[in-house]
């Protein structure tokens, strides 16, 4: 499933190409929030609440995994956006399939992945049992920037904060299954 990890020169340049040519903001969907996720006004950060927050309960709502999504989707193009993670506590970024199941555990359906790499170094394609592979992320990133190449299938993960020659690109092999499915701009994910 995962193509290469690679460290490169000039991967710095080719972040900023990626920024400049095909960048995107991500607004989150507080419709898709877990009750345990609470949203800044302005969408654009999460943090764990401390209490379950006392949402409506909808359709879009993530009620098994404490996750949110962005409020955009998309089905076509190349998107590209960067995550300031921390240093701190858990977190998973990444893109889900607009059909994920949001009220229980993923099942062995194409219509329901996650593409996720995590602080501890988790990457995953998850779909019920699907394959991952764990990485040794030294230093463990603190902005992570997310790629998508729809056409091509393609997913890759750049710590944004790497020496010019350490960046870290993971790509991941084209899923035919992927492409009659809609991809959701953003998921942070985390196991609390």
């Amino acid at each position: 499933m995962w193509q290469k990890v690679a460290k490169f020169k000039g991967a710095e340049y080719f972040r900023k190409a990626l920024y400049l040519l095909y960048s995107n903001e991500v607004t989150l969907d507080p419709n898709t929030a877990n009750r345990w996720r609470q949203l800044s006004e302005d969408g654009t950060r999460i943090k764990y609440a401390k209490t379950a927050q006392r949402v409506s309960d909808n359709p879009k709502r993530f009620d098994y995994y404490s996750a949110v999504l962005g409020e955009k989707g998309f089905n076509s193009g190349r998107h590209y956006w960067e995550v300031q993670v921390g240093v701190s506590g858990r977190w998973e970024v990444g893109i889900a399939m607009r059909a994920v199941n949001r009220k229980k555990a993923v099942k062995k359906n194409p219509e329901h992945v996650f593409f996720l790499l995590s602080k501890s170094g988790y990457l995953g394609y998850e779909a019920g049992s699907s394959p991952s592979t764990t990485l040794n992320l030294n230093p463990i990133p603190r902005r992570v920037g997310v790629y998508v190449d729809y056409e091509k299938g393609q997913v890759s993960f750049y710590d944004v904060l790497a020496k010019k020659s350490e960046a870290l690109v993971i790509s991941c092999m084209e899923d035919p299954r992927a492409r009659n499915l809609s991809l959701l701009q953003a998921v942070s994910k985390a196991k609390e």
